[in-house]
């Protein structure tokens, strides 16, 4: 896949940029739903837990790539990838079904004629956010539809920047710039309005060695995973968990992990026989890496795996078993069982 940014960027900034806009929108406006159609990068809704993903257009899309993504299923495996033909499928629980949300579609390339004319015909209209790099998608649809308005902002990240277009209704622009003025002073970063449409937020990111940072950056449980190669996640109130299977391999689109991430431990809870966690393979991005295990017992351990210094921001996690065993009482073939990836500093 190609998604490398355009320019190179200081460390952990590229990354940092979706985490920082995700802060930004959640503290700015209540019961925000998203719609992150950046897939598998994965720019906001790794930040907020609940948005629905999607790819903004496959048909541009080499057709393997393309037939490639297609395969993956959101929210542990319940949730089709979103596009024109799916956006009504989505669970009934998604905050973006539930009334009274506020909804915002991003995306980084141009979104597929079906799925924009999809989004507007939706009740009540979301609101749209574009990364610069998006092609004149802002300026198309502000001329076809005149009674909206476009918010600049642009977040700072050292000497690296991303520009974004806020789209929505020109009756919401005032109050929504305010919003977002407010909210990023709320957050204790450095905000410059300029007139009543341009908003900039500058974030400065320390160096790996210098920043203060948690061990554990992320917690993510297997009923939000996006993957390709298991069954739907189970879940207890909430704690989830969900068994590879019918094929040998299980991909998981991680997409753009927090900034210095380093390395990642996938619990495993259950394996049918004990060799299968000893034969493990893991890759990332297509590339076999080496993994170590943390034993707990004969059929369980965290599969702990080190992270390249350079994180791309749409990262596939690959984990194959060498065979598939029938369950007890059932059909399913089984590989392995997990419940959640941590990843850590």
């Amino acid at each position: 896949m190609n998604l490398a940014p355009e320019a190179p960027l200081q460390a952990g900034a590229a990354l940092q940029f979706g985490v920082a806009m995700a802060r930004w929108l959640d503290a700015a406006f209540d019961a925000l739903a998203v719609l992150d159609l950046s897939f598998p990068r994965n720019s906001l809704a790794n930040a907020l837990p609940g948005s629905l993903v999607g790819i903004a257009d496959a048909e541009a899309l080499p057709r393997a790539e393309a037939a490639f993504l297609r395969r993956f299923r959101a929210a542990g495996g319940w949730a089709p990838l979103c596009d024109a033909a799916t956006l009504a499928e989505q669970p009934s629980a998604a905050r973006w079904q539930q009334p009274g949300a506020r909804r915002l579609a991003y995306a980084e390339a141009p979104v597929a004629a079906p799925m924009l004319d999809a989004l507007l015909a939706a009740a009540p209209r979301p609101w749209f956010l574009w990364r610069d790099n998006a092609g004149g998608e802002a300026a198309g649809l502000l001329a076809k539809h005149p009674d909206h308005a476009s918010v600049a902002l642009q977040i700072d990240v050292g000497t690296d920047a991303a520009r974004y277009h806020l789209v929505l209704p020109a009756s919401d622009a005032a109050a929504a710039a305010e919003a977002l003025e407010a909210a990023g002073r709320r957050l204790g970063l450095a905000v410059a309005l300029g007139g009543t449409a341009e908003l900039q937020l500058r974030l400065d990111v320390p160096s790996a060695a210098a920043a203060p940072r948690p061990p554990l950056l992320a917690k993510l449980p297997a009923g939000l995973l996006a993957h390709d190669g298991a069954y739907r996640s189970e879940a207890d109130g909430d704690y989830s968990w969900l068994w590879s299977g019918p094929e040998r391999h299980l991909r998981i689109a991680l997409g753009s992990l927090p900034p210095f991430s380093r390395w990642l431990k996938l619990a495993v809870i259950g394996v049918p026989r004990p060799e299968m966690l000893d034969r493990m393979a893991v890759s990332l991005n297509g590339d076999q890496v080496p993994c170590r295990l943390e034993r707990w017992s004969d059929t369980s351990a965290g599969v702990v795996v080190d992270l390249p210094a350079e994180l791309p921001p749409d990262l596939i996690l690959g984990l194959s078993v060498p065979y598939l065993v029938k369950e007890d009482q059932g059909e399913r073939r089984l590989g392995f069982c997990m419940d959640k990836i941590e990843v850590f500093s």
